[in-house]
């Protein structure tokens, strides 16, 4: 999503459905993060372990039907972007929008941002 976030791209050009799905499979990660804080008797950890294996999997398959809906130069941009973004992420931002372990979460926005 921050690779995306720095490419100009109006929303009316998103795949929608799989940008919706690419968006399903980020809230199903943040679920499955959320969880290791809880006491493992309040959840079935393999069946959390086997539904975050699935979310996984999809992911490929997702991100290639998202990027061959570009044209090829949109596509070599956003892979580049990709790799400029990537290596600059840190664990920490795995917990981005997280209540309670991201500190910027639900903080409302300046009206600037």
């Amino acid at each position: 999503f921050r690779s995306i976030d720095r490419v100009p791209i109006d929303a009316r050009e998103l795949p929608r459905s799989t940008f919706d799905e690419l968006v399903d499979l980020d809230g199903d990660y943040a679920e499955a993060l959320s969880i290791l804080d809880q006491p493992s008797t309040q959840y079935d950890v393999g069946r959390m372990e086997r539904d975050t294996r699935r979310s996984l999997a999809r992911l490929a398959r997702l991100r290639s039907a998202f990027m061959a809906h570009f044209p090829a130069a949109r596509r070599v941009l956003l892979e580049e972007k990709v790799r400029l973004v990537r290596p600059t992420l840190t664990e920490q931002d795995a917990w981005h929008s997280i209540p309670g372990k991201d500190p910027m979460a639900g903080i409302p926005l300046d009206d600037d941002d």
